[in-house]
């Protein structure tokens, strides 16, 4: 097999994230900053890192410690479920040997918490949120710690797939060198992937295996 690794974004890409996550920065900018927040700004701000996302939304009126404490509070009132054919195609590269691993912009171990919640069965050889490394989505960068996991592996570079659902995703791989493969469940279509050369585009990741694994894996 071309690849050894599968490193995956994690909202939007393995779990249903936006429509949830809006609804819960909206009501924590509410509820403790009387802020109505619009889509408009969720949407200018959206796939920032997280410290940097809360900033944003929020504003500074408490360190952004503490405002990310208050919004953690509230997580079991807006649960992130995983997208429908998530856990089969995780599955599936798990049996055929591949290791599989998260790179995310989310804080690390809400990250955690959720991706252990909807995916049980899959031992994630890491799970890399904001607070892992001091550069984010789109630097290319933002791979080196995860890429050093995998090199510990006896993993190369060219042998890792990272799959994202957003631009960032896209050019922080281009970026990095690696392989990338855009899922269009997230806010951006197939067609602006298209638009900024993404060679491969799926709708859901019920189509990922046909493209790394060999056609008698499938």
């Amino acid at each position: 097999m071309k690849y050894k690794a599968v490193l995956f974004d994690m909202d939007d890409t393995l779990i249903k994230t936006w429509e949830i996550k809006w609804a819960h920065h909206t009501f924590v900018a509410k509820h403790y900053y009387n802020i109505d927040l619009t889509h408009e700004k969720l949407g200018e701000h959206w796939g920032r890192p997280f410290p940097l996302l809360v900033e944003a939304l929020y504003g500074k009126p408490e360190p952004v410690e503490k405002m990310i404490e208050r919004f953690v509070a509230h997580e079991p009132e807006f649960l992130k479920p995983a997208h429908d054919s998530a856990t089969a195609a995780l599955s599936l590269l798990q049996d055929n040997g591949l290791v599989i691993g998260v790179v995310t912009a989310m804080i690390s171990s809400v990250a955690e918490d959720d991706l252990r919640r909807e995916f049980p069965s899959i031992p994630f050889a890491l799970i890399q949120g904001a607070d892992h490394t001091l550069v984010h989505k789109p630097d290319p960068l933002v791979f080196e710690p995860a890429l050093n996991r995998l090199e510990q592996l006896g993993i190369r570079k060219n042998q890792v797939l990272y799959v994202g659902d957003a631009l960032s995703d896209f050019y922080a791989a281009q970026g990095a060198g690696l392989d990338f493969i855009a899922v269009a469940t997230g806010l951006v279509d197939k067609a602006s992937f298209k638009k900024v050369g993404v060679g491969t585009i799926i709708d859901s990741l019920s189509e990922l295996a046909k493209f790394v694994l060999p056609k008698g894996k499938l």
